[in-house]
């Protein structure tokens, strides 16, 4: 996703608080992991609740489609 030639992981998992009349409402919650040199994998939690804030987590399409225009840099 950040086209620096590694395999990158995005998930989305669904979630509900389980309280409230809302409470059984599953909502998503997307995270990415950068693969690095050593084939470890590291997050970003900026980006994630970044890309969780604006709505971009609904479709792995979504979640790829915004980080990869973010340029995200990993160490």
């Amino acid at each position: 996703m950040n086209q620096d030639g590694y395999t990158d992981i995005a998930i989305i998992g669904e979630y509900i608080t389980g309280s409230g009349p809302e409470g059984e409402v599953p909502f998503p919650v997307a995270g990415i992991y950068f693969q690095q040199p050593d084939h470890s994998f590291i997050t970003r939690p900026e980006l994630d609740q970044e890309i969780n804030g604006k709505g971009h987590n609904r479709t792995l399409y979504d979640v790829i489609q915004y980080v990869s225009k973010q340029r995200a840099t990993v160490h």
